[in-house]
């Protein structure tokens, strides 16, 4: 799963970078967005599990361990659980994100928010600090940049984004309490 974490918002900043540069109208914005999450969709499924064994052989090389990698099986109906999640999950962090900024009166248009969020994203899963701490604010604030948000909007977003996470954890956490052993 965190392979296609790592994949979908990549394959999303080539998208975003043509919406920045104008290569795309409103329509064709969305059409090709729409197109690409579904090819995404299509090869995901088949490449999961090649995807998996080479992301394991790296582990393993960076651990610089001998240890023997064992590559799960990825069936094909697992493979689709696990893209059609993958694929869930960016939207719903999508709307979290919005309806955080949005709550604090920073309504980002839809296409920007969409924009920016692979570097976004991607920003976050450098986390080389405690949470992507900064990293994904980072990221997060200069992609917003590239797309013609003002200053006091970014650091507004970046705060309601940062906060809407602490209390996604908290509130998952409190209601997993109970299964702590």
């Amino acid at each position: 799963e965190r392979i296609l974490d790592l994949v979908l918002p990549a394959v999303l900043l080539v998208w975003a970078l043509a919406l920045q540069q104008g290569l795309l109208t409103t329509f064709g914005a969305w059409s090709s967005l729409a197109v690409l999450v579904i090819v995404f969709a299509a090869l995901a499924v088949p490449t999961l599990a090649p995807l998996a064994s080479i992301a394991l052989r790296l582990r393993r090389w960076f651990a610089r361990s001998d240890a023997p990698v064992e590559v799960p099986a990825v069936a094909t109906a697992l493979a689709v659980r696990i893209t059609g999640l993958s694929i869930a999950r960016w939207a719903t962090v999508m709307l979290q994100y919005w309806g955080a900024s949005a709550g604090l009166g920073v309504v980002l248009p839809a296409l920007v928010l969409l924009a920016a969020a692979p570097l976004g994203q991607l920003a976050a899963l450098v986390g080389i600090t405690p949470g992507a701490l900064g990293l994904q604010e980072g990221g997060w604030a200069g992609a917003l940049t590239l797309m013609d948000v003002g200053p006091a909007d970014i650091a507004v977003f970046v705060i309601a984004a940062r906060a809407a996470m602490i209390v996604n954890f908290a509130v998952i956490a409190a209601a997993s309490w109970h299964w702590r052993r």
